[in-house]
């Protein structure tokens, strides 16, 4: 029999993963009849008491159920049947404990009063009262025990709420600490024989929290011209402030953040705030009560703020002191809801009324008829960063393994097997049946939900923009008169570059590399509008294709084909989006491609913490280290390298994660990186950190540039590189004969200075040679003989005499005539300086402090730089270097690229040696465009910048290309729910095994399946294809890169990219090296016919090599192939979605 998934409707992209939520065949759901299955329907689960409640409390938790108030995720989709999942498992679902215990108690009353009957049957033949008789009062007493048995439902209801609280913590399953008496194991981790097992609370888990929305949260209040932005953000709080603590179980809760003098308590808020309610106010009785905070990270004067005409909310996020708990009392979200409530009024009582009245326009919901916009957005915000830190890999299998500890070791009481009353045992057998029948059921239920949510974390996400970055000298000057026009990238470079006080005397690039002193008297000056000329005389500014249309990169890119292959051609690739999706979707491309991977991870300190509930912040942080270390180590090459930075918060924990990852620990670096130390409470200040090594068995570091100490060492240069002579007379360390006896022998020196060495024997017995041959006329005999003391002592030489026979002509000899007049010989080697060599483990250089190497460059890059502590430039080319990224040509990766120091450090590498490295930068922060992206433009223009200007224009030639991609919350906010229709219905209605497997496992999936994220669309017009998500707190369509996600999940490498006649043609290879096109068009413009004759007429100018040709919607190519040509043409939505869903795990 096929699955309820395939009798209602196959998922795409999800198969064997469907989940389950009751979104059919229930009362009240849109298009359902009242009386579906109500006829087959159970009667209500027991009537209400206390330990049936609090089951229902907490599957209505566990199911998202009581959460009315939010409409963000999946969410949104559970609130839409939340009803009919209730009456599910109210109606259906929990009756099913009472059907279990009958069918488990039923016979054994009927047995046992047929048995009693019989005995008294016997006993009054015998004349016996019955009642008297022992086996009468034993039938008895087990006959009791049986109908007592029937009453256990709220024991299985018990046993349900108590197994499932143990795990579930406001939106995560987690391995909750717990005790049990005796010290019995409570969970049973996974272990192989290793020698050393690294295990943590979440390791099977996805730490799927980003930053993304706990800095930053915008929405829009009003319409038309009173349109204003509210934002959100976490201010940089102190994790010990008021003397908080961060202590185990202490749950972290989100409250304004205000300073001492500005702070009163908050204040429990009896019935709802309106702007009614609220007194108006003057500008100057406003400006009195209005606190301002200071736009700063050290300093927070205040909570609530207008700046630029925004509303700026400031939270922080930390445990409650005492008085706060006592002032909102409870737990998990119903305390924030309190807490809410509060800031609210706050927040209202802080501004001007016209605010008032906007952020109290009402958003009613069914549970909350009286919410207003404010309240939504504080539960939003609140919710989205307190729920849903994780998704568990195999939420049914840790569930049913935990499920059968529970049993064994909760529900079946020891005693019931020692009795050896087998009635008994059959009973609590029964008991331990009807929990595990139930208990199986919700896991079911559990497990899909999770899965689905799974899916969609593992699913390769869209690329919703493509934009590209190019200096002007490799770009075709056809195209220079329009970008000279461009009053939008005109602005920008005026911004960026200074281009305006560019003059005929200021210094210009040179036509080279941008090595020299530029031009001082034939640069072009600059004008407004400018001029094509102006572009010509400054090739290193850099163009970004976001201020052109479509047609202009079209052309553009095109233009750029015809030097050679693009992905070739192009430097870097800079990725806005979260690490891990990033990575997952880098994986066909990338895979063991990588030279180098240098990441700067959050140190999980108090300055810089991940998000994180209870006392899980290790485990948090591991659970997120350890998923996307394993999918960057699969971009690197067999002898790639991957450096870690890090402090002493987290580094033994990284240490024993990457030393199980990896073949070979390659070196732990200290960096002396904060020279005055970091303030410290209550513990030694610190001044270093870590640089972590590692990588494959056969892997060794690349060396560092020698530094000037160094090179004074060795004074000399010529063609071979740096050297200096060395006496070959030992010193220091076992330079004398006793110590290496071989190394003490004669050398013959001629008048000439040529050296020689003697026939000479080993005497093994004498530990010495014995000299076979005299020296000539003009010979002296040098030994390694030296005065000391007036003493001389036999030493020995710093090489063995056959290398000396060897490179005899490469050595100097030096005469000295002594005070007596005797003639000193000495003899000298030439000592290279090892440029290969290995790095030391002691990183102490100057140039590796961050604020004058890291931050003081940045504040000349930007006025005012947002960010406090960026790594040294210098250090990070240093890693680099010895993590083999040094080498010209490498492929180097960052995935934590914050303000771009390491594409900084790449750009540096360039100007210095020419090398062609390629770089790929993640990063998911709001810096991303305010920092991260304008930096890189600056340093490829100008190496040197003073108070965000150029000190000079030496610039390099680049082009990369930045992505945007879709978010795991842009999936969720996109998913769209299509109830089952009549027919399907009808199914669900006369089948309830069907019904049942259907809620349980695949209804959310099926129901879901025509979501655009879900590749629900079709691709009639592929340059149209959008993602309905939610972006400043509005809804709206935003474009999808349909082909350039595409590139990507094949792993394409891009070699041309046109577009002729209404068709995209794309050309490149896949990692088998087979050569594929790719023709993306508009169904509704070129059809089956139209692509004919396209092909046809274009056959000419497409790759004569072909081995697969892809096109979008049913077509006939295939036809159209010669008898020489062996290429094969397919259809691209089958593909797409085969490898969108393809999930490495």
């Amino acid at each position: 029999m096929a699955d309820a998934s395939e009798q209602i409707k196959s998922s795409p992209g999800m198969e064997g993963g469907i989940v389950g939520a009751d979104l059919c065949v229930r009362p009240n759901h849109p298009g359902v009849k009242d009386e579906t299955m109500n006829s087959k329907r159970m009667q209500p689960a027991s009537p209400s008491n206390e330990k049936f409640d609090r089951l229902k409390a907490i599957l209505r938790e566990m199911f998202q159920l009581d959460r009315g108030d939010l409409d963000f995720g999946l969410y949104r989709i559970m609130n839409l049947k939340a009803k009919e999942i209730e009456a599910f498992l109210e109606y259906d679902l929990l009756p099913q404990v009472r059907g279990a215990l009958e069918e488990n108690t039923a016979g054994t009353q009927a047995e046992l009063e047929k048995e009693l009957a019989e005995t008294r049957g016997q006993a009054k033949n015998l004349g016996v009262d019955p009642e008297t008789t022992q086996k009468v009062k034993e039938l008895k007493r087990q006959l009791a025990e049986a109908k007592a048995d029937l009453a256990a439902e709220t024991d299985v209801y018990n046993h349900l709420a108590n197994f499932f609280a143990r795990y579930y913590n406001e939106g995560d399953f987690m391995s909750l600490r717990r005790y049990s008496g005796g010290g019995q194991p409570t969970y049973l981790i996974p272990y192989d024989g290793e020698e050393v097992k690294l295990h943590w609370a979440n390791a099977d888990q996805y730490y799927v929290k980003t930053t993304e929305n706990y800095s930053s949260y915008v929405f829009i209040v009003g319409a038309g011209t009173e349109v204003r932005r509210v934002r959100f953000e976490i201010a940089t709080a102190d994790n010990e402030k008021d003397n908080v603590k961060e202590a185990s179980g202490k749950q972290r809760r989100f409250l304004l953040a205000e300073s001492e003098r500005t702070k009163p308590v908050l204040s429990p808020v009896e019935g709802p705030v309106r702007a009614s309610t609220l007194p108006l106010r003057d500008d100057a009785q406003h400006e009195r009560n209005l606190v301002r905070p200071e736009r700063s990270v050290s300093g927070v004067e205040g909570a609530v703020a207008i700046d630029n005409g925004e509303l700026i909310v400031r939270f922080e996020h930390r445990p409650l002191t005492d008085r706060e708990k006592k002032t909102f009392p409870g737990t998990g979200s119903k305390q924030q809801d309190r807490i809410n409530e509060a800031i609210a009024k706050r927040i209202l009582q802080g501004v001007q009324h016209d605010w008032q009245v906007l952020l109290t326009v009402s958003a009613p919901t069914e549970h909350d008829p009286e919410r207003t916009v404010l309240d939504k957005h504080l539960a939003v915000y609140t919710a989205k960063n307190s729920f849903d830190y994780f998704i568990h890999k195999d939420l049914g299998g840790f569930l049913r393994r935990e499920l059968d500890f529970y049993l064994k070791n909760d529900v079946l009481n020891l005693d019931d097997l020692r009795l050896g009353d087998t009635a008994r045992l059959d009973r609590a057998l029964a008991r331990m049946r009807a929990v595990r029948h139930v208990a199986d059921k919700l896991i079911d239920f559990l497990a899909q939900l999770e899965n689905f949510q799974k899916q969609l974390w593992l699913k390769k996400k869209f690329i919703l923009d493509t934009q590209y970055c190019v200096t002007l000298d490799r770009i075709p000057e056809s195209l220079y008169a329009e970008i000279a026009a461009n009053k939008s990238q005109h602005a920008e470079w005026v911004k960026l570059f200074a281009i305006d006080e560019i003059t005929n005397s200021s210094p210009l690039p040179t036509a080279g590399e941008g090595q020299g002193e530029g031009d001082q008297g034939n640069g072009t000056p600059y004008t407004n509008p400018l001029t094509v000329d102006f572009l010509k005389a400054n090739p290193y500014i850099v163009l970004e294709t976001r201020h052109f249309n479509a047609d202009f990169t079209s052309r553009l890119l095109a233009g750029l084909s015809e030097a050679g292959p693009l992905d070739e051609q192009m430097d870097g690739l800079l990725i806005h989006s979260e690490n891990f999706q990033a990575l997952n979707l880098l994986q066909a491309r990338y895979q063991g491609q990588v030279n180098c991977i240098y990441i700067d991870p959050p140190y999980n300190t108090d300055s810089s913490p991940i998000l994180y509930k209870n006392d899980y912040k290790d485990s948090s942080w591991l659970s997120m280290m350890e998923r996307r270390l394993s999918l960057a180590k699969t971009l690197l090459q067999s002898n790639g390298i991957l450096c870690c930075a890090i402090d002493d918060e987290e580094a033994w924990r990284l240490r024993a994660l990457l030393q199980g990852m990896f073949a070979k620990e390659i070196g732990v670096a200290p960096v002396r990186s904060t020279p005055i130390g970091r303030t410290s409470r209550g513990k030694l200040s610190p001044t270093h950190e870590y640089a972590l090594f590692y990588g494959g068995e056969n892997t060794v570091p690349g060396p560092l540039i020698k530094t000037e100490k160094e090179k004074r060492r060795y004074p000399l240069y010529d063609e071979g590189g740096h050297y200096a002579w060395r006496n070959l007379l030992r010193t220091g360390t076992n330079d004398k004969r006793a110590d290496r006896p071989k190394l003490y022998y004669p050398i013959f020196v001629g008048h000439d200075d040529v050296l020689r060495i003697p026939k000479m024997k080993w005497d093994e017995q004498k530990t010495e040679y014995q000299i076979l041959e005299s020296p000539k006329k003009n010979e002296t005999v040098v030994w390694p003989i030296k005065k000391q003391d007036g003493k001389k002592v036999e030493k020995n030489w710093e090489r063995g005499w056959e290398r000396v026979a060897r490179e005899a002509d490469k050595y100097r000899v030096q005469r000295k005539n002594e005070d007596s007049g005797a003639e000193e010989i000495s003899i000298h080697f030439i000592q290279r300086m090892d440029v290969s060599s290995a790095p030391k483990t002691w990183w102490g250089d100057s140039k590796y402090a961050s604020s004058n190497h890291g931050a003081k460059i940045l504040n000349d890059l930007f006025v005012d730089s947002p960010l406090d502590f960026p790594k040294s430039v210098a250090l990070v080319e240093d890693c680099i270097r010895a993590s083999g990224g040094g080498e010209q040509g490498s492929q180097i990766v960052d995935y934590f690229a914050g303000s771009g120091t390491t594409g900084h450090a790449i750009i540096n590498l360039h100007r210095t040696d020419g090398g062609a490295r390629k770089y790929i930068l993640v990063e998911v922060a709001q810096y991303f465009d305010t920092v991260l992206l304008p930096r890189m433009k600056k340093v490829v223009y100008s190496p040197d910048w003073k108070d965000g200007k150029p000190l000079s224009r030496e610039g390099v030639s680049q082009f990369f290309k930045y992505i945007r991609l879709e978010s795991y919350e842009d999936t969720l906010d996109s998913l769209e729910v299509r109830p089952p229709d009549s027919a399907q219905q009808d199914l669900l209605a006369n089948n309830p095994t069907l019904a049942e497997d259907y809620r349980l496992r695949y209804a959310l999936g099926v129901e879901t399946a025509d979501s655009a994220c879900l590749l629900g669309k079709d691709f009639t017009d592929p340059f149209a294809y959008t993602l309905s998500v939610v972006r400043d707190g509005t809804r709206r369509e935003i474009p999808v890169d349909l082909p350039e996600t595409f590139n990507y999940l094949l792993g394409l490498r891009t070699e041309s990219r046109r577009r002729m006649d209404g068709v995209l043609a794309i050309t490149g290879t896949d990692p088998d090296g087979k050569h594929n096109l790719i023709l993306w068009r508009n169904l509704n413009e070129t059809d089956n016919a139209a692509l004919e004759i396209w092909f046809t007429n274009h056959r000419a100018e497409l790759p004569e090599s072909l081995d697969i040709i892809y096109t979008n919607g049913d077509h006939t190519l295939n036809a159209l192939k010669r008898p020489t040509e062996t290429w094969i043409a397919k259809t691209i939505e089958p593909v797409f979605r085969e490898l969108m869903f393809f999930a490495v795990e």
